[in-house]
């Protein structure tokens, strides 16, 4: 019998489904860096718990086409329409067809290509016509993926500005209601759209962060790893703590497992040395760095190097020659610390001293001083 690797967030999924159902939340808004299993969570936990309770699930993803975001939403709610069985299908309520600009014969037989409007917001426009009779019928809910990518130019605001009208205004006259789920991975994109006071979502939205999982994860991979290799056993203590050096993600982890199956391996340290598990690791770390400002990295590199207090004078100075700045003050300082805490980098030892929460991160940090200091130049 093949093994079912997927770990369920059962807990998770209910909880939110509860937030929208129960406590009557509209719009939330998860992040997380990139494989953390935000897509499969929604796919596999939510959205079926949200069906449970009645709900038409929508899943956009807005890189399935990152020319036309407005098009990639469309494509999501035709193709989720279609998902549904003809008992859950409005009988009076038809699927729209998806339609796209065609160039003359006589051009395209020369190859030249007619000039495309930027975005094909009439498919938008008819996808949200369709919510909206659909609401009429039973609520929507309708996860948005990837959606900082919506951030990234100028000439996707009128598709944001339409979505927002959607989702904030004309949602609030159906008979009943739309639900929507934001998920993304850049947070600096994602400020753009819901945490600055000009963002469109700003204050329309409760954000949160997407939580890591656990050793309930690690425990449960590795239990399908055993009973599959019958004999062999891991220990659950050394596999959660790879898992947490390794980024906590899910994917890469179970991916390291699986091929220990396939390759008849029992000794994980060096399955995870031979078969390249931390190869994501510093990619994850190089993430971690663009979303942060200067100072916030050289206050990383202070604290990699043990200096672990960073509101002395002599600390404030070296912060400011590393982020290139004339002058750095204990309060701005300050900033940097929650903004690094609020991520997840760092933890306090006591009172104004500050460690790097991830040793990993920590050896990388010193090891990458060449690198870092590329980042530093960009002032991100």
């Amino acid at each position: 019998m093949a093994i079912n690797w997927y770990f369920s967030r059962t807990t998770l999924a209910n909880k939110l489904a509860e937030d929208y159902t129960d406590l009557g939340k509209e719009r939330i808004a998860m992040f997380a860096n990139r494989q953390k299993g935000k897509t499969l969570f929604c796919l596999n936990d939510l959205m079926p718990a949200m069906k449970d309770r009645d709900y038409f699930p929508i899943y956009v993803d807005f890189w399935s086409n990152e020319e036309d975001p407005a098009m990639a939403f469309a494509t999501g709610v035709a193709e989720s329409y279609d998902l549904l069985s003809m008992r859950d299908k409005p009988l009076t309520l038809q699927s729209f067809k998806l339609s796209t600009p065609k160039e003359l014969g006589i051009i395209a037989e020369l190859g030249i290509t007619s000039e495309r409007p930027e975005l094909t917001m009439s498919a938008a426009d008819d996808a949200i016509s369709h919510l909206l009779k659909y609401a009429e019928y039973k609520p929507v809910f309708i996860v948005l993926d990837e959606v900082q990518h919506l951030a990234t130019s100028k000439k996707f605001e009128s598709f944001v500005a339409k979505l927002r009208s959607f989702l904030i205004n004309k949602a609030q006259r159906c008979k009943h209601p739309i639900k929507a789920l934001f998920i993304g991975s850049d947070q600096a994109r994602l400020a753009d759209l819901f945490k600055s006071s000009k963002a469109p979502f700003y204050k329309a939205t409760d954000v949160a962060d997407f939580p890591d999982l656990g050793k309930a994860f690690t425990d449960f991979t590795v239990t399908n790893y055993e009973s599959r290799m019958g004999v062999a056993s891991l220990n659950r203590d050394e596999a959660y703590k790879m898992f947490s050096d390794g980024g906590k993600m899910p994917g890469s982890f179970t991916g390291l497992l699986k091929e220990m199956v396939s390759t008849d391996r029992n000794d994980l340290q060096n399955s995870a040395t031979e078969l390249g598990y931390f190869a994501n690791v510093a990619e994850n770390y190089r993430e971690h760095l663009r979303k942060v400002k200067a100072q916030d990295v050289a206050i990383l590199i202070l604290l990699a190097r043990d200096i672990d207090n960073i509101y002395v004078q002599k600390s404030l100075d070296m912060i400011g020659i590393l982020s290139r700045k004339s002058k750095v003050t204990a309060s701005s300082v300050q900033g940097s610390i929650r903004k690094l805490e609020g991520r997840g980098l760092v933890i306090t030892k006591g009172h104004g001293v500050w460690e790097i929460a991830d040793s990993a991160m920590k050896a990388w940090l010193l090891e990458n001083t060449a690198e870092i200091k590329d980042l530093l130049s960009l002032d991100s």
